[in-house]
Parts: structure tokens; C-alpha cells; sequence
């Protein structure tokens, strides 16, 4: 008796209602003895009562569109767009992450500087949580470090990390290197000396930040010509820690020009389908050894910390 009166009423509602809650109505009919008990038959009843007509009748009726339809719009993987608005705080997070990011890269943030949750958000002009959420993202890329009592600082790299740090990259330069010298497409040559051009010009111009950009869409483009995503997912993550000391490294006088005359061996080599010179060339390219290493760690200083400002609030 408890479980009838609500069939009833549902049959009530599935008569008044737009067939894609008539739908649903059929469905929970189909199922509603052998899924709500006595006592809980009535508040099954009322959550469902609210449920149909304040989500989908008042879709379907003031809408006007069929319940799947709307399930999708409102889907994030479906509509991105609609997306964006339930995802703002990943969003921006993420986006605050890859400012951070490009902060300490260009030196802004220096290893070793310590990063205030507070001072962050009042600088961005948002609360603390995707501050914190952009942190933490950091942290679990090496890039940042928290710390006991120090709250996050910008992580710092030895002489001798950076020197192994390079030794590994320059490894997996040489496998995407190798492995794009026998994938890469005509399309994908043509993408590989497009960045070529533009580091060229970046030369030229003398201009080491855009060369910096370029050089990494270059390096970027081999990765991707290499047809191993996993090979060019580690490659990326390891490139992005030795971010700040790739840039420095530019800044040495003349490295534009052989750096550039490094990349021109490669990208002909990769052409040629030659992929153990290719992968030779890379290794070479990348790795941090006799003078350059003395520039390395000559140049080290100019990332050091520098003493953090004060800031009051009223």
C-alpha cells in the first residue's frame, strides 16, 4: 500500500509531463518495487517529486529541448564552452600555474625565493585557493618546493644536479632526435624549419628571450616529430625544469649564433633520415660540458635569490 500511492502520483505526473520525463518515469515504475523499501518509500518519492519538476520539467518546458540534449550542453567534455563556467577554479589554477611557471623561467621568480600564498593572490587578484592549487601542480613538477616552516620557495638546482639534470636530458633529446630522423612527416619537416626559420631570426635580431621561445618550439617539434608520447611527455617535463638554465644559457656571448649553427646539423640530419647522426647531434647540443659548463656555472649567480621585499598591508 505504502509503494502504490506513489506509483500513482507518478503516473499523474508522467501524464502531464514533456516525454523526456515521461521517460524517466517509466524507468523508476520499472524498478520502484524492487528498489525502495517501506520506510523509505516516501522520501524516495519526495527527493524524485523535486527533482523531476524543478530540473527536467522546467528544462524541457521552458527550454524546450529534448533532456539529452541539455545533459550534453551542460557536460563539460561534450561542450567546452558551457564547461568553462563549472571549471573556473581549475581553470584558474591552471592558468595561474603556467604564469608562475613562466615567471621563475624568465627569472622573475628566483630559485630559492620564497612564495607567499597571500602576496600571490593580492598580485593576481584572486583568492588564495587557486594559488594553492597552482602550488601544489608546481610542486608535483619539481619546479616548486614546500617546505617545513618555509611554506614554498622556488626550487634551487646544485652544480652537480644540473650537470646529471643535463646528462638525462640530452639522452632523451638524442631518442626523440633518433626516433624523428625515421618518423617525422613531409608536413612535420615543414613545421621543424618553420621553427628553424624563426630561431634564425630571433639570431639575427639578437634577440635572446625570443630566441629562448623559438629554441623551445624547435626542441618541441622533435619531441612531437618523434611519435612517442611518452618519450616526449618525459622529455617535456625534465626541458620544463631546466627551464630557467636553458634561458641562461643563452645569454653567454655567441651562443645565439652556435647554438642556431647546432640546430641547422640536426634539422638536416633529421631530413635526411639519418637518425644516429641525428640523435649524435642532439646529445651534443644539449649536454653541459668543458667551457660551456664553466659559462653554466659562472652565470649560476645571476639566479640567486634576491632578498625578498617587505610588504605591509594595511
Amino acid at each position: 500500500m505504502l509503494a502504490s500511492a506513489p506509483s500513482t502520483i507518478l503516473l499523474l505526473i508522467k501524464d502531464i509531463s514533456p516525454p523526456c520525463v515521461g521517460k524517466t518515469i517509466d524507468t523508476v515504475l520499472a524498478n520502484f518495487h524492487a528498489v525502495i523499501a517501506e520506510d523509505r518509500c516516501y522520501v524516495f518519492f519526495f527527493h524524485f517529486l523535486v527533482y523531476t519538476i524543478f530540473h527536467k520539467t522546467f528544462l524541457c518546458q521552458r527550454i524546450n529541448t529534448p533532456y539529452n540534449q541539455i545533459s550534453n550542453t551542460y557536460n563539460p567534455r561534450n561542450n567546452p564552452k558551457s564547461g568553462q563556467i563549472m571549471l573556473t577554479t581549475k581553470n584558474r589554477s591552471e592558468s595561474l600555474r603556467e604564469t608562475i611557471e613562466e615567471m621563475i623561467a624568465v627569472g622573475e621568480f628566483r630559485p630559492g625565493q620564497h612564495l607567499d600564498e597571500t602576496d600571490l593572490a593580492i598580485k593576481f587578484g584572486v583568492s588564495r585557493t587557486p594559488v594553492r592549487e597552482a602550488l601544489i601542480q608546481l610542486a608535483s613538477m619539481g619546479i616548486v618546493v614546500t617546505r617545513p616552516r618555509r611554506g614554498t620557495v622556488v626550487a634551487e638546482i646544485g652544480p652537480r644536479q644540473l650537470v646529471e639534470m643535463f646528462e638525462v636530458m640530452a639522452e632523451l633529446e638524442a631518442m626523440c632526435g633518433r626516433l624523428a630522423a625515421r618518423r617525422m612527416s613531409g608536413e612535420e619537416h615543414a613545421s621543424l624549419l618553420a621553427a628553424h626559420q624563426a630561431c634564425m631570426e630571433a639570431r639575427d635580431a639578437q634577440d635572446p628571450d625570443t630566441y629562448f621561445y623559438m629554441n623551445e618550439a624547435f626542441h618541441g617539434a622533435i619531441y612531437e616529430g618523434s611519435h612517442n608520447a611518452f618519450l616526449a611527455a618525459q622529455a617535456q617535463s625534465l626541458q620544463r625544469r631546466l627551464r630557467p638554465y636553458r634561458r641562461l644559457q643563452l645569454r653567454v656571448r655567441d651562443r645565439l649564433k652556435v647554438s642556431y649553427q647546432e640546430h641547422d646539423g640536426v634539422v638536416q640530419a633529421i631530413i635526411a633520415g639519418d637518425s644516429e647522426l641525428a640523435a649524435d647531434l642532439l646529445r651534443q647540443h644539449v649536454t653541459v660540458q668543458g667551457q660551456r659548463f664553466v659559462d653554466l656555472i659562472a652565470s649560476l649567480q645571476q639566479l640567486t635569490a634576491m632578498p625578498e621585499p617587505q610588504h605591509i598591508y594595511n
